[in-house]
């Protein structure tokens, strides 16, 4: 067997740290590719609190509760090189990834693959989570088996376009202010971090996306009584130019979500905030664009959040529109 290591030999994917030879992943649909052959590779995933999907190759993947302390086996299933993808289902609340070390049975880590040659960056909330998701009772509440990044309407556009996609998204969180309860800094002053919980930059020059997309405002104007038009204009244009100036170049669109109703929590809500979402992106020069809304026929998921329906046809709707914006090509769409 191969001494255990990490880092040689695996290609994370999205946001982490690394802390004592340790990579740690926080934000949704983060993880690792790693290329080997042999009979079985073991990952250490001490200290993980989240749940993964995992697939060899292009395979279906499956799904796995990390708890603790727990290296985990994973067969190799069949010779020559074979990709292992990792993939955290769960946002930062339910706990981190963490990869402490691997291991290869009679094998070798090869060099990794490389990334794809297609890439978007995503800022969101629960829906871009895929929060609750798998659960088709409106009535239940949160639970970590039931959300699903990479059934998430932004996780299916990039499987639609073939593109790798970075999502930085918190259940809750705004660009104003947060939905009640939910604590921390709204995305304007986390949008930069390496882990949605650590104050420690990541490097934006490491990863340049092709596509800047933003889905926010929901939980700004998701209770009453709503922020000030002004200062909510003001802070999300703000941090457009923030993002601007980072991602200099690169296409930004400004999207709102399917949560957003005609009559709730007032009258006229989800005009006001496409009114307002339309401001801050023509002042930001960002293209805009607004998600079909929740149809109660095709049901809710936990917490009345968008069912896995709702998730594919916003994701179907929106990845044309994004092919088009970038000139690529998208058989099948």
């Amino acid at each position: 067997m191969t001494e255990p290591s990490v880092g040689a030999g695996i290609r994370p994917v999205g946001r982490f740290v690394q802390e004592n030879g340790r990579f740690v992943f926080g934000w949704p649909g983060t993880g690792f590719d790693a290329r080997v052959e042999g009979e079985r590779l073991e990952v250490d995933f001490s200290g993980s609190g989240a749940w993964i999907d995992f697939a060899w190759d292009d395979g279906h993947p499956s799904a796995k509760e990390l708890e603790g302390s727990a290296t985990i086996g994973f067969d190799v299933p069949g010779p020559g090189a074979r990709i292992l993808r990792v993939r955290k289902r769960t946002e930062a609340m339910v706990g981190d990834l963490v990869v402490a070390s691997i291991s290869l049975r009679n094998g070798r880590l090869l060099p990794p693959p490389a990334e794809s040659t297609r890439r978007i960056e995503f800022y969101g909330d629960s829906i871009t989570c895929g929060y609750g998701c798998l659960d088709p009772v409106p009535e239940h509440g949160f639970q970590a088996s039931t959300e699903s990044f990479p059934l998430s309407w932004a996780a299916l556009v990039g499987d639609l376009l073939g593109a790798e996609i970075h999502a930085q998204a918190i259940s809750g969180i705004g660009v104003f202010r947060n939905w009640p309860g939910v604590e921390g800094n709204p995305m304007p002053l986390r949008w930069r971090l390496a882990h949605p919980e650590r104050q420690l930059d990541w490097d934006l020059s490491g990863w340049i996306p092709h596509a800047v997309v933003v889905n926010l405002g929901t939980n700004d104007f998701g209770t009453l009584p709503f922020p000030s038009r002004t200062e909510f204009v003001h802070t999300f244009g703000a941090w457009l130019r923030d993002l601007g100036d980072a991602r200099r170049e690169i296409p930004l669109v400004v999207v709102d979500g399917p949560l957003l109703a005609t009559d709730h929590p007032a009258p006229g809500t989800r005009a006001l905030v496409r009114t307002l979402l339309d401001e801050v992106a023509g002042k930001a020069g960002a293209h805009r664009f607004s998600l079909s809304p929740c149809d109660p026929r095709d049901g809710f998921a936990a917490d009345f959040h968008p069912s896995g329906t709702q998730h594919r046809r916003n994701a179907a709707e929106f990845a044309p529109f994004l092919a088009g914006l970038l000139g690529w090509d998208a058989p099948g769409i």
